[in-house]
């Protein structure tokens, strides 16, 4: 079983006129069978999932630098995702996007079609803060006001999806 790269989506809230955060969206596709436990491990190996998200996302991904966002990769495990609903998850979104100025009606409403990435009917598995035992060399340079992940595995177990909050 294996996770296959279908399409990215990016929002940046510079859009909105605030320099630094930013949501980035991953949507794959499932070849072959398997529980949450396992998507989420080929989701951990998949050589997307191996970013630093301190520099934009390239086109192909690059070569394996063991780092995803703030952490080492090699600690991140399906074991170290914790259980979510699609409402939690949805609503520290929005409250972790809100924490800054007053969005713009129309920044507002692609914000919510990001949000709505996180489907009511698919398990929701989110990333919990791992600095105090994850964080590699340079990791505080990403996510200053929080780096914030869910892998959201859709009802049929077709796709799942990585959402990242967070700022550089």
């Amino acid at each position: 079983m294996h996770l296959e790269l279908e399409s990215t989506d990016f929002l940046n809230f510079r859009d909105a006129g605030i320099v630094g955060p930013w949501i980035d969206v991953l949507r794959f596709r499932v070849r072959g069978e398997g529980d949450d436990a396992d998507l989420l491990a080929g989701l951990i190996s998949s050589r997307w999932y191996d970013h630093s998200y301190a520099e934009p996302r390239r086109e192909h991904p690059g070569p394996r630098g063991g780092i995803h966002g703030p952490y080492r990769l090699d600690v991140i495990v399906p074991d170290t995702f914790t259980r979510s609903s699609p409402e939690n998850a949805r609503t520290r979104v929005r409250e972790w996007a809100h924490q800054w100025d007053t969005l713009p009606a129309a920044f507002e409403t692609r914000l919510e079609l990001f949000v709505g990435s996180i489907h009511g009917n698919s398990s929701v598995y989110e990333l919990p803060d791992l600095r105090a035992t994850a964080e590699h060399d340079w990791g505080a340079v990403v996510g200053e006001d929080g780096f914030h992940e869910f892998a959201v595995i859709d009802s049929t177990r077709e796709t799942v999806t990585l959402l990242v909050a967070t700022d550089d």
